[in-house]
């Protein structure tokens, strides 16, 4: 990662957790909890118990470490939570819950990144070994947000086709407008992973096939000045990507370029 990457990052990270439950909130957080929802909460609070205990070690939880494996690997497990399409408006609750958790859990390991790095007076070389310190936990957060907002694109179209045209007020068009311009945020701190000294091989590969599997979903909720924006962003990056990310990313950006632009995304 280059040097001003992880603060970019990390204001990325603030904007959505700022911007996006203005709106979604406005779409009946009432739901019944079920199991599901349970489960998320108690899957949640076993991590944040676990970053307590770690911290007292003077380090977070880590994939390699064999007594975290198993709590972070649930954690990041978002497949087992999403419940599967279709997504409604009655599934934002739910898919918020999981978007939170996961936004105040990958804020956790960035913070620490950036009290390794300094003050930008480290050698690049210190940068880089501090960049490797949790790079498989940032790369996991990461890829499992962008899952999670492709399930929360649909819900959200749902939620908006439903209401009668004199309900989109201008306090939900702003709303609309702040998640959009998060998730563009996102997707550009997204594109930054694929940057020479960004994460590995592997973990580029993880977050490019998350992408390329949230493209068509992040497309039909988007503007099509933010989708423009939004393949840029990737196309920028493309040429330094991991070869076998290059496929995935190449997808996302056809979705950009393709998705018909109905639904949600031709709500201004």
């Amino acid at each position: 990662m280059v040097a001003n990457q992880p603060i970019q990052i990390l204001a990325i990270i603030l904007a959505w957790l700022v911007s996006i439950p203005l709106f979604a909130m406005t779409a009946a957080r009432a739901e019944v909890a079920t199991r599901a929802d349970f489960d998320i909460d108690r899957v949640y609070g076993a991590v944040e118990q676990l970053i307590i205990e770690r911290q007292k070690e003077n380090k977070l939880p880590l994939l390699s470490d064999a007594r975290d494996r198993a709590t972070l690997a649930a954690f990041f497990d978002t497949k087992a939570f999403l419940r599967g399409a279709p997504y409604t408006q009655a599934s934002v609750p739910h898919l918020m819950t999981m978007l939170e958790n996961q936004n105040a859990v990958l804020k956790t390991y960035l913070k620490s990144y950036l009290d390794a790095i300094g003050d930008g007076s480290k050698s690049e070389q210190q940068q880089k070994v501090a960049a490797k310190s949790y790079d498989a936990e940032m790369a996991h957060g990461l890829s499992s947000m962008i899952k999670i907002i492709a399930a929360i694109m649909p819900a959200m179209t749902d939620f908006v086709g439903k209401l009668p045209p004199e309900q989109l007020t201008d306090v939900r068009k702003d709303g609309l407008s702040k998640m959009r311009n998060g998730l563009l945020d996102t997707i550009r701190g997204a594109a930054m992973s694929f940057q020479e000294t960004g994460y590995s091989a592997a973990y580029q590969d993880m977050i490019a096939a998350s992408l390329a599997e949230a493209g068509a979903p992040i497309a039909s909720g988007m503007l099509p000045d933010q989708r423009a924006s939004m393949r840029d962003f990737v196309a920028e990056v493309l040429p330094r990507a991991a070869e076998p990310a290059k496929p995935h990313l190449q997808s996302f950006m056809t979705a950009m370029e393709t998705v018909d632009c109905t639904g949600l995304c031709a709500v201004k």
